[in-house]
């Protein structure tokens, strides 16, 4: 699917959508957030229940990437191991819940295998709700000193970094998204 096509099928999927619930997946047992700031860093995914339908970003086992998909996370990810965590106690999860999505921006990546197409995954979703809060949800590496992260760079065979800050919302959006 061309990258245009596949935008739009997701801001029809997700715009004017309200949120449900919202689960996080890890394969390795890595979910943690950062202390002393708004970030969230998780292995396998993240999946939106909406109103109308299901959205989710995170471990392709197919493709061995992090991708998207307007369907659950079961479908994308495969692996064995996988565990979900409850976002009913998360300060930054649990205001999303009950809000409708207002608007949504990808970056997207892609990858080819010989004699095939190329297949774009969106490796960035930004996401604004109806009050305004954004949040970002970026496939990255990245490295960790002390108690915080630093040297982020876009990556789809890493890991799910997710900002909840506006400031770097906006930060990694502005420096990502131009590569």
């Amino acid at each position: 699917m061309e990258k245009e096509t596949l935008e739009d099928t997701f801001r029809q999927g997700l715009i004017g959508k309200r949120i449900l619930e919202i689960k996080l997946y890890s394969i390795n047992g890595l979910s943690f957030n950062i202390k002393d700031c708004d970030r969230q860093i998780l292995d396998a995914g993240i999946e939106f229940s909406l109103d109308e339908g299901v959205f989710s970003f995170g471990w392709n086992s197919a493709h061995e990437v992090l991708n998207a998909t307007l369907a659950p996370m079961s479908e994308m990810c495969t692996e064995e191991d996988i565990q979900t965590f409850s976002t009913a106690n998360d300060h930054y999860w649990r205001q999303q819940k009950g809000k409708k999505i207002a608007a949504v921006d990808f970056h997207f990546n892609w990858i080819q295998y010989p004699d095939q197409p190329k297949i774009f995954i969106p490796d960035m979703v930004k996401i604004r709700l109806e009050n305004n809060f954004e949040m970002l949800m970026a496939a990255m590496q990245y490295e960790i000193a002390g108690e915080g992260c630093h040297d982020f760079a876009l990556n789809s065979e890493e890991d799910i970094v997710v900002f909840f800050d506006p400031e770097e919302v906006a930060e990694m959006w502005d420096e990502h998204s131009k590569k």
